[in-house]
């Protein structure tokens, strides 16, 4: 009974002289509260993602000197390459010079070889032997060993020659096969620039693009949330007004059920007849009468309340001055809202046996300032 008494204390309490308006705001304060969530989500995801801008661009710094290095390796490797094409210019002009002495030289013992044709081929040693004398042999000896030596310079050099020649184009394919190697890697390095590149700008204007949209969001909802105040604000002068409009002015309510005068359970202390717990306190009148019979409005008023509430069942609060209020339980079906401006004896519910009830009733309080009175001394009865 004490759960019972302290849940709906509570919620009568709201409807007392400073809070008649809150739960006619409820679906206000509960899109305000999903407002607040959303907003509070937000901000909390951009303070991370914000860190992680931090974090991430001292990364970006990294990335940046990695990307400088890249660019001075291809710059290097330019250079190296220009080196390379002055390289295999230079040996072309070798390979191009050698080959004209050795052409020259080819030439020259084409000659020779000519000449000895046309002597008759006389060998060396029949020109030793025709010497006239000692002087004339010491002569022709001299020219001979001076002959076969130029034969044996003129040989070397075009074996050396030709030799050299292909030396020189192997190095030459060598500078180009390395040429190529570095053309390899100045366009990996660059390629491998360029992406690093791309996923920095890639991965920036995302994380950025994330963290403008939750910020526009949350500016959205702020908005949102200004309105919703405002419309709290309405919403309470609107309720004063019509509560300031009603035509109670103290004294005697009427009766909840017209022709069904029974209480089957008065106000105060009693034995509850749920619990069987004795001495529990009965915050307002039990009247029975049949399913579905009308329950009307004791007095004008505005709906503050029209729902389900615990051990209540459904639960109608009528809100009539800044001090009164009366609240009807246990309902079947409701035939007003939260907001309803009601006037004396309109129908307001309809009887039944909802939350904890042992048969139909209408559970009927009536509360002065948030705290419960005995009925019978409004509605103009002793017992």
């Amino acid at each position: 009974m004490k759960k019972y008494l302290s849940i709906f204390l509570a919620v009568l309490i709201l409807f007392s002289s400073v809070n008649i308006k809150a739960l006619t705001e409820k679906e206000y304060q509960e899109k305000k509260k999903a407002l607040s969530e959303k907003l509070k989500a937000n901000t909390e995801a951009n303070k991370k993602d914000k860190q992680k801008i931090l974090e991430e661009e001292g990364k970006l710094k990294d990335l940046d000197a990695q990307i400088s290095a890249k660019q001075a390796s291809i710059e290097n490797l330019n250079g190296e390459i220009e080196t390379a094409q002055n390289t295999i210019a230079t040996l072309q002009d070798e390979i191009v010079e050698l080959e004209n002495r050795i052409e020259k030289k080819e030439e020259m013992l084409r000659k020779r070889i000519r000449a000895i044709y046309m002597t008759g081929n006389v060998g060396y040693i029949s020109v030793l032997l025709n010497s006239n004398n000692i002087n004339d042999y010491l002569s022709n000896k001299s020219m001979v060993q001076m002959l076969l030596q130029q034969d044996q310079d003129l040989i070397k050099f075009i074996s050396d020659g030709k030799d050299e020649v292909e030396i020189k184009k192997t190095q030459v394919e060598a500078e180009k096969q390395s040429l190529e190697e570095k053309k390899t890697i100045f366009q990996a390095e660059q390629n491998e620039a360029k992406t690093l590149y791309a996923q920095k700008e890639t991965y920036l204007n995302n994380l950025r693009s994330t963290v403008e949209g939750r910020e526009k969001e949350n500016e959205a909802m702020k908005k949102e949330d200004k309105n919703i105040e405002a419309e709290i604000l309405a919403s309470r002068n609107r309720y004063r007004a019509q509560i300031a409009g009603s035509t109670y002015v103290g004294g005697k309510v009427g009766w909840p059920l017209p022709g069904y005068t029974k209480i089957s359970s008065p106000y105060g202390y009693r034995l509850d007849p749920i619990t069987g717990r004795q001495g529990a306190f009965h915050l307002g009148i039990d009247i029975p009468a049949p399913y579905g019979t009308n329950v009307l409005a004791a007095e004008a008023g505005v709906v503050t309340y029209a729902g389900w509430l615990g051990t209540y069942g459904n639960l109608v609060v009528i809100t009539h001055s800044n001090s009164l209020a009366t609240a009807y339980a246990h309902n079947s079906s409701f035939l007003v809202s939260v907001g309803t401006s009601v006037v004396k004896g309109q129908p307001i519910a309809r009887i039944g046996s909802t939350g904890n009830s042992t048969g139909p009733h209408c559970h009927f309080e009536v509360r002065v300032n948030g705290k419960t009175v005995n009925p019978l001394g409004y509605v103009g009865r002793k017992q």
